[in-house]
This record gives C-alpha cells, sequence and structure tokens, in this order.
C-alpha cells in the first residue's frame, strides 16, 4: 500500500516521473483528497483503478472552539503553515496594507518555521508591517495557537488536504483560503469559508476586509467549518476507512 497525500506539482519532472513508477508498484495506492484522485487519474496506477481517497482526520477533541469568535476589540488574522514558497506568505503580507489601513487596529500573527524565514522578515519591514505583523516562529502546541486568532488564512499555491485548514475548521474559526487543490473541496465550494484566487494579493485583502466587517457572516462561515469537519474529516472515520482497506486487502491475499 503506497500513498500519495501533495499534488506531486512541486516535484520536479523526473521526480515526479520516479514517484509515478514507485506507485505503479503497490497493490493499492490511498490518496487523501479528490484533486489528488483527479491528478492520478491519466496515470498507469489511475487507469489500473487502485486509487482510493480516504479523507484526513482531525482530533476534534484536541482541535475545538474557543467562542466566541472575533470579540470586541483589535482582531487577529492568524495563519499557521510551514514557510514554504508555495503556502503563500508573500501573498499574505501583501494584503496585509490594505487590510491595516480598512481595519485599524487589526493584526497579523503568523505561525511556523522553514526556509523562508530569512526572506519573510526583510518583507515585514519593506511593506512597513513591523508592529502589525509577528512571526512567531515554531509551536509545540498548534490548538493553542488557533484560540489566539479571530480569522484564520491559508493563502497557498498549492494544497490537496491541508491538515491546519482542517484543523482551524475544527476550532471553530472562520476562513480565508486560496482556492487549490483540494481546498474547496473541503470548504464546500465556499460555503464553509471564503475562497480567493490564489497570488492575488487584492483578491485576499477584500476577502478579509469583508469578514472582518461582518461578524454574523464570519460566525455562520465558522458554525458551518466545524459541521463539515464533525460530517467527513473525523479522526475515526478515517482510522476506520484505513482498517477496512487493509482487511480487505489481507482477507483476498
Amino acid at each position: 500500500v503506497a500513498s500519495q497525500r501533495e499534488l506531486g506539482e512541486l516535484r520536479s519532472a523526473r521526480l515526479q516521473g520516479f514517484h509515478t513508477r514507485l506507485l505503479s508498484l503497490a497493490t493499492r495506492v490511498v490518496v487523501n483528497s479528490p484533486a489528488v484522485l483527479d491528478r492520478l487519474a491519466l496515470s498507469r496506477v489511475g487507469r489500473a483503478r487502485r486509487v482510493e481517497v480516504i479523507l484526513n482526520g482531525v482530533d476534534r477533541a484536541k482541535f475545538h472552539p474557543a467562542p466566541p469568535p472575533l470579540p470586541p476589540g483589535a482582531p487577529t488574522i492568524g495563519m499557521l503553515a510551514n514557510l514554504r514558497p508555495e503556502k503563500g506568505h508573500d501573498v499574505l503580507l501583501k494584503a496585509a496594507k490594505r487590510v491595516i489601513h480598512a481595519v485599524p487596529g487589526v493584526r497579523f500573527s503568523i505561525w511556523g518555521s522553514g526556509p523562508l524565514k530569512d526572506e519573510l522578515e526583510p518583507l515585514v519591514e519593506a511593506e512597513g508591517l513591523r508592529g502589525h505583523v509577528t512571526l512567531h516562529g515554531a509551536t509545540a502546541d498548534p490548538a493553542a495557537v488557533y484560540r489566539t486568532f479571530d480569522v484564520f488564512v491559508l493563502p497557498s499555491r498549492s494544497e490537496a488536504t491541508s491538515n491546519v485548514l482542517l484543523e482551524a475548521m475544527a476550532s471553530g474559526l472562520p476562513i480565508v483560503a486560496s482556492a487549490v487543490g483540494g481546498t474547496p473541496e473541503i470548504l464546500d465550494r465556499g460555503e464553509a469559508g471564503l475562497l480567493v484566487p490564489p497570488d492575488d494579493p487584492n483578491a485576499l485583502a477584500a476577502a478579509l476586509i469583508d469578514i472582518l466587517a461582518s461578524p454574523a457572516r464570519a460566525r455562520a462561515l465558522a458554525e458551518r467549518a466545524r459541521n463539515r469537519v464533525v460530517a467527513e474529516y473525523d479522526m475515526d472515520r478515517m482510522v476506520n476507512r484505513l482498517e477496512g482497506l487493509y482487511a480487505d486487502l489481507l482477507a483476498n491475499t
């Protein structure tokens, strides 16, 4: 049993070809998103119908809401992701200036570590965002971090099924995310969060301003997001499906 848990578009052509050949040796390939299934559809693995979608699960006992969303006072827009180019931190920083102008006192709280750290800190300075944007680094307690946010943002350029997105949804946060990979499916095509085009700071800023200006809408989106996680992305559901896959394969060996 093999797996592919991302779209594969960040690999070189040579590495992607090697990866696909390895998948072709597997009896079954597990993917975590219909978007990955679609990406593999024309491959040897996809044509052999050996691909099975098992959605990621989130621990709802650990990740849960901290009511109420958007409390009185200065709101905090938060992001938790590895500091890598595909996560779109630079897009968020470019959008932040417009949001700050429209929503006085708003703060941006960015958590994560990675190779872009040395590039993002100068960008904060260059955009005049010192005092408004904080780069915190890594965290050992992401559940606690989500409870310090009023809105969660994920401006990625590439995603399959984002675990941090599921965690933020389970934590009862309104979401703004770029419409890439499996994210539109997770957010129910915009019913459980606002979707924006990738690499579009203006669209991202407009969505963030909109959600901050509409607390009732933010609460409704957060509730839909939480309900969607409960219905489709529960940890026990994921484990049961994986156990069932292995049981079926072993029974037919």
